[in-house]
């Protein structure tokens, strides 16, 4: 039984199983033991009526018999009530699984009504005043990137920039940033000034040229 217990405890989804093939080996030794216990009586008997040495020998192993029989009897039912315990287990774990699902396609849905929160007219106008801030920034600004409905507005630019002069860059660093959170803030959510868009000016590593303030809601190069 130690065996199957081992078995049992390893295999996860296949619990069921194993308490089935549990099943089946004890009620196989219930029913030799029986057939045993009845084999082993007729042969006490007739040695008794016989008068032979066999029977002390008979005796013992119909004792033997017995308890085989009694062990599993015993087992067998302990065995069909642990099975009913796992399948109550399992299922109680596949409603878990389905209410956590439920709950994820709901948060899901959610998502997608935030996402709802403007226009795909109105984020094609504001990416058309992303190109107009790029074009006019004579090839410094790569590409300017959104994280998270546009509450972060990532701002890729060329190393060349890392070149210029600190004030220049701070100018631009002012310009680049109120055009771009200004008009994202304005287009697409039409909300005031202390609604801030944190906007990021990276290089081309990913590294942060200036530091975007959360206080005072601007930038400092670096």
């Amino acid at each position: 039984m130690s065996f199957l217990m081992y078995v049992l405890n390893t295999l996860g989804d296949g619990k069921i199983l194993v308490f089935e093939l549990e099943v089946i080996v004890v009620e196989f030794l219930a029913i030799v033991g029986f057939l045993a216990f009845i084999l082993f009586l007729i042969l006490t008997i007739i040695s008794v009526f016989k008068k032979n040495k066999q029977t002390k020998r008979n005796l013992i192993l119909m004792g033997v018999s017995f308890l085989v029989f009694m062990i599993g009897i015993v087992n067998s039912g302990d065995s069909d009530k642990r099975q009913n315990e796992v399948i109550k287990t399992d299922k109680a774990e596949d409603n878990r699984e389905e209410t956590e699902t439920s709950r994820e396609v709901e948060e899901i849905q959610e998502d997608d009504d935030i996402e709802q929160l403007y226009t795909e007219e109105q984020e094609k106008q504001l990416l058309m005043a992303y190109e107009e801030i790029i074009d006019g920034s004579e090839g410094m600004i790569i590409k300017i990137e959104q994280e998270d409905n546009y509450e972060i507005i990532n701002v890729l630019l060329q190393d060349e920039f890392e070149s210029l002069d600190k004030n220049r860059k701070q100018q631009l660093i002012d310009d680049w940033g109120n055009r771009i959170e200004n008009n994202t803030r304005a287009i697409l959510f039409g909300t005031p000034a202390k609604d801030f868009k944190f906007v990021y000016f990276k290089n081309s590593k990913g590294e942060h040229v200036a530091d975007t303030s959360h206080l005072d809601r601007g930038w400092r190069v670096k």
